[in-house]
């Protein structure tokens, strides 16, 4: 099937001047770099840009542009520059670069001004004990740092050496202000590196034009989508200019964590107006990156948030796998990658690896339980689906140059998500949780989850923290997987207009998810969760996963919300004007005694966002799930016609 994505598609192969350089030798790594624990599936998607992927050979580094020296380090808030620090010579900051550079592998784990969401409170500390350096602007800053042995450092401010034009700086604050805050983690150095590296200065611009072409875009009279073509070319020759800085052999080259984040954003870019396809493929360089040269990347000022911010952005972008490629086999970085999230990852940032993990299990466990006939194993029954699956997704099915594939069987899936139980277990939960919210959640009276009092936290970020807390307590609960699955059991309608809310065990976290929802600032959720899991998923798979528990007017009210903020979708996956008339046809099959175990629109992963975003008639949505009398069915039906929303 010809690729309908964005005009990116056809040049990620220039990637490969942008971390890798051929010249290198390396030795081997324990790491197979064509596979990952996710697989993108790169071998299957056809693309002829993905082979360049298979020819890198090593990260293009030298260690003089990851100098100290050469970092924009900012001076510390809480303490105004001296005299004598601005009279200092180039030779002693050299001086000082280097006892930094002494001193730092001793601390890599955790670092200065480590920034994790800035609307929400920091967990005290990552999944194992690591010591932690104090943040430039605390005000207890000297005396910390001499208790553990270390040196405040700081730098004077330089000026851009950037030239920012009046054309570019529309964007470039629109990236301050508003996209900035969407990023999972942010370097202390962030804005100064985008100031003075001109890839990443352009990168900023692309990420910030293609946000703002989608946030004033259209619908066209037959439902196509629009960019606001302004931004949207903008964005495009931006991006260019940073492909082209990137590859310039002209200018000196830039630090090597400045073409990493470089690297973060044009995958960004890829969320915001690229197809699916072009996201995998970028994300695949930058594991290819992290996976092989662990050591080079550990040397850099702040590499852990450099890990943390690529194992977020890794997580984020194979999340919405499942309408794409719903059966994954799993490879052997798996082991690998898992290391690096329990080394690097915070606890709330564990709890958003888990709540993705677990989710992937589920639809896995769902798949073979319709799809499997008397003895099938598991990776039979999962090859068959996946044919059945590109076939109503529009695509054609070769089996000649698939590679083979390994899955865990039952009792290993089942296994892993008593495993991420155990992790999640192990987290400290968000800092606003506290067991009496189940409690009161239950002891509220009322017949929809509409209805119940808002849960209003301090800051958006918390918000969505504990949210995506609930939504992973939900996903760990083996049973509420047997419920589903039980021919047996009653299932209510999914998302009714007033659901039974019995006071059960298994509706507590669900309602917990509502009530944030309900005191949520929606102005917040259209900016804010660009690059996050939004509201909308979590309601929405707690409606599919505990029937009767999520109501049809609490996600109106909320998809009603959004727009009336003219929002266009809440993050990448979920555009807000289709969004209903699919809710009401899984409403539909549910009234005809159907359970919907999984429904996906039947767009494929080269897709474009003008598709995406499309209100076109005539579209479709595969489903399968469970029939009244307990036969299992796959199926794929018409998307209800519904009026527009009054906003």
């Amino acid at each position: 099937m010809a690729a309908t994505g964005s005009t990116t598609n056809n040049n990620s192969g220039a990637w490969e001047h942008v971390l890798y350089n051929q010249s290198l030798e390396l030795g081997n790594s324990d790491a197979n770099t064509d596979y990952f624990d996710f697989d993108m599936g790169m071998g299957q998607l056809g693309c002829p840009d993905s082979d360049f992927i298979d020819d890198l050979v090593g990260i293009q580094f030298n260690m003089d542009d990851i100098s100290m020296a050469q970092l924009p380090w900012e001076p510390p808030i809480s303490q105004p520059e001296q005299p004598l620090r601005e009279q200092q010579t180039e030779e002693s900051r050299e001086k000082r670069a280097v006892t930094a550079t002494a001193i730092l592998p001793q601390v890599q784990q955790i670092t200065p001004g480590l920034a994790i969401d800035q609307h929400s409170t920091p967990s005290p500390s990552p999944m194992i004990n690591q010591c932690q350096l104090p943040s430039p602007d605390d005000s207890q800053t000297c005396h910390s740092a001499a208790s553990i042995g270390s040196i405040h450092l700081s730098r004077p401010t330089q000026p851009s050496t950037i030239k920012i034009v009046p054309g570019d700086r529309l964007y470039l604050a629109h990236f301050r202000i508003t996209i900035v805050k969407a990023f999972p983690v942010q370097p202390t150095y962030l804005w100064s590196l985008v100031l003075k590296c001109k890839p990443l200065y352009c990168a900023a611009l692309a990420l910030a034009a293609a946000n703002l072409a989608n946030l004033y875009g259209r619908h066209s009279n037959d439902g196509t989508w629009i960019p606001m073509p302004t931004h949207f070319n903008k964005a495009t020759v931006f991006l260019e200019q940073s492909k082209a800085s990137l590859e310039s052999g002209s200018v000196a080259s830039p630090p090597l964590q400045a073409r990493l984040i470089t690297m973060f954003l044009m995958e960004y870019y890829e969320l915001e107006c690229g197809s699916i396809s072009s996201v995998w493929q970028t994300l695949s360089v930058l594991d290819t990156a992290f996976l092989t040269q662990q050591d080079i990347v550990l040397s850099l000022p702040e590499s852990d948030i450099l890990f943390q911010w690529w194992l977020h952005l890794r997580s984020f972008a194979t999340w919405p796998r499942v309408p794409y490629h719903v059966c994954v086999a799993e490879h052997p970085t798996g082991s690998l990658i898992r290391s690096l999230e329990t080394r690097f990852l915070t606890a709330s940032q564990m709890i958003n690896i888990v709540g993705t993990k677990a989710e992937h299990i589920w639809w896995r466990i769902l798949i073979v339980k319709c799809f499997g006939n008397s003895g099938e194993t598991t990776p039979q029954v999962l090859n068959t689906f996946k044919d059945w699956f590109a076939i109503l997704k529009g695509n054609l099915v070769e089996h000649g140059d698939q590679i083979p594939v390994t899955f865990m069987d039952d009792t290993e899936t089942h296994d892993e998500l008593k495993e991420l139980r155990t992790t999640l277990l192990s987290c400290v939960p968000p800092e606003d949780f506290h067991s009496e919210l189940l409690a009161e959640c239950q002891g509220q009276d009322t017949d929809s989850s509409y209805n119940l009092e808002p849960l209003v936290l301090s800051s958006h970020g918390r918000a969505m923290e504990m949210a995506e807390y609930a939504f992973a307590q939900i996903l760990c609960d083996s049973g509420l997987l047997r419920r589903l699955l039980d021919p047996t059991t009653n299932n209510k309608r999914q998302f009714p207009k007033q659901e039974s809310m019995v006071a059960e065990k298994h509706h507590s976290w669900a309602r917990l998810i509502a009530r944030i929802a309900l005191g949520l600032d929606l102005s917040r959720c259209a900016k804010e969760n660009n690059f996050r899991r939004g509201i909308l998923h979590f309601l929405f798979c707690a409606g599919l996963m505990i029937p009767g528990s999520v109501s049809h007017d609490l996600i109106e009210h909320i998809v009603k919300g959004l727009m009336g903020m003219h929002a266009k979708s809440e993050g990448p996956f979920y555009p807000l004007h289709g969004f209903m008339p699919f809710i009401q046809t899984i409403r539909q099959e549910s009234r005809k005694g159907r359970t919907i175990f999984l429904a996906c629109m039947t767009h494929d992963e080269w897709a474009s966002k003008d598709s995406l975003f499309s209100t076109a008639a005539g579209a479709h949505m595969i489903a399968f799930g469970r029939e009244d009398n307990g036969q299992y069915f796959g199926d794929l039906v018409p998307i209800a016609e519904v009026p527009t929303l009054q906003l």
